[in-house]
């Protein structure tokens, strides 16, 4: 459409420019065929002697030029005396319409273009009604309009192909990050877990992106080997009671036995039944805070009650293991399950007193400070090694040295981190090999939203 409204435009502006070129040259033939009246006499010309007209010298130099200007656009030249007669006529001049050309352009003013036949035809006015028409086919001009059109087609194509190129390397470009993007997330979805999407080459608002993905994917692979880790530890904690209970059934399924043999294979079954039992409900309860179905029963509560309770609960352990637990209970309101927080503390209390050493101490502290309310167990025991103080939180996770002979599975403080951060708080520990550890819990004090 745009190329259609530019030949229709270019067409007017090669016509007025032949007409401009055409006007030029008659001006320059008016002098060679009807010279000033002060030029020495007249002349024959064609066998009509008149002061009106001369003929035109071919070798005039004004003539030649004017003829070469006009052959360049294929153009004629007629010249017409007062009285009609046509007394030149070059070569290339439509003689079967050169009567008519000079009847129509008898009334026609000066440089005023002949309307009504294929050529573009100028008329020029000398003295005593002597005309001059100029003029070219007007298929020369259609020619000279195509061409212009050939050539804005050729630019505008230029154009669009390059206009094509620039958009299809922008457009890749700019797609080109997202295409990474994609293909990291494919490899991760095929089970590559450590892939990442690089940093710093994708454009500033993708690599915000591609920050908050890579996080995700950190968590998601995490979390898918915590998972399987979870699942090999929980099948390796069954499995030891329930190959128990086989071996002690098959043991007196062989031949019969006495009534205190079946005795002691029945307390087996029962006390493997038991720690299965327990542990299927410590995972009952992990898979609830890991679904988001928080068992929580909140109210408002002061941890000394809680650490009251706690302390209440754990002095027949004290005994047992002659380790005093002295306290210094602080008041701090907090929103929270109190059976929930209580059994976090008395797990820690427990903790404290089992990997102690004879005539150790242990310290249970409360309190607030700056909007936070704290619980700190601390014990003065074995302690725990600084490259394993990271995973001792984890399901399942057990320090050899001081974990393996109390039989317990690792899921004791996986379980009290679960409920701390289920409250909105943090579960942390400082500890250092024979010098023993400390494990704080931080809260928001009621009526403060947690961070």
């Amino acid at each position: 459409m745009l190329l259609v409204v530019h030949v229709l435009a270019k067409k007017r502006d090669v016509e007025a420019l032949a007409k401009s070129r055409l006007s030029a040259s008659a001006v320059a033939f008016l002098p060679a065929i009807f010279p000033p009246a002060d030029r020495d006499g007249p002349r024959d010309v064609r066998g009509f002697a008149t002061a009106e007209h001369t003929e035109p010298n071919p070798d005039d130099r004004r003539f030649r030029e004017a003829m070469r200007m006009l052959s360049r656009d294929d153009g004629f030249l007629l010249a017409v005396a007062g009285d009609g007669r046509v007394i030149y006529r070059s070569d290339n001049a439509p003689a079967h319409d050169a009567a008519r050309l000079v009847e129509e352009s008898r009334d026609l003013r000066q440089f005023e273009a002949v309307a009504g036949f294929p050529y573009l035809v100028v008329a020029v006015k000398a003295r005593n009604q002597g005309r001059l028409l100029v003029g070219m086919p007007r298929p020369a001009l259609d020619r000279e309009v195509w061409r212009e059109a050939r050539q804005a087609g050729l630019w505008c194509l230029a154009f669009f192909a390059g206009s094509s190129l620039l958009g299809f390397f922008i457009i890749t470009r700019g797609l080109s990050p997202i295409a990474r993007i994609s293909q990291t997330a494919e490899r991760i979805a095929s089970g590559e877990l450590s892939g990442r999407i690089p940093i710093g080459r994708q454009g500033a608002e993708l690599d915000q992106l591609a920050a908050v993905l890579n996080q995700t994917f950190a968590r998601l692979e995490d979390v898918l080997q915590r998972q399987v880790r979870f699942t090999a530890d929980a099948s390796h904690e069954l499995r030891t009671p329930v190959a128990a209970i086989l071996a002690d059934c098959q043991f007196s399924l062989k031949r019969p036995r006495d009534a205190a043999r079946y005795r002691e294979t029945i307390e087996v079954c029962h006390e493997s039944a038991q720690f299965m039992r327990g542990l299927i409900e410590r995972l009952g309860l992990l898979a609830k805070f890991d679904a988001a179905e928080s068992p929580l029963e909140l109210a408002d509560v002061d941890v000394v009650e809680v650490a009251r309770h706690a302390l209440g609960v754990i002095t027949p352990l004290s005994a047992e293991h002659a380790i005093p637990v002295e306290s210094a209970l602080g008041a701090g309101g907090v929103r929270a399950d109190p059976l929930r927080l209580g059994q976090v503390v008395i797990n820690l209390l427990n903790n404290a007193l089992r990997y102690n050493r004879p005539g150790g101490r242990v310290w249970l502290r409360t309190g607030s400070a700056e909007r936070v309310v704290f619980i700190e167990v601390e014990d003065n025991g074995i302690g725990i090694p600084a490259d394993k103080l990271d995973r001792i939180f984890d399901r399942f996770y057990r320090v050899d040295e001081s974990r393996a002979k109390t039989g317990g599975v690792g899921l004791g403080l996986a379980i009290c981190r679960t409920i701390v951060e289920a409250h909105g708080g943090t579960l942390t520990v400082t500890s250092e090999l024979g010098r023993g550890s400390c494990f704080r819990i931080e809260l928001a004090a009621a009526g403060v939203k947690p961070a």
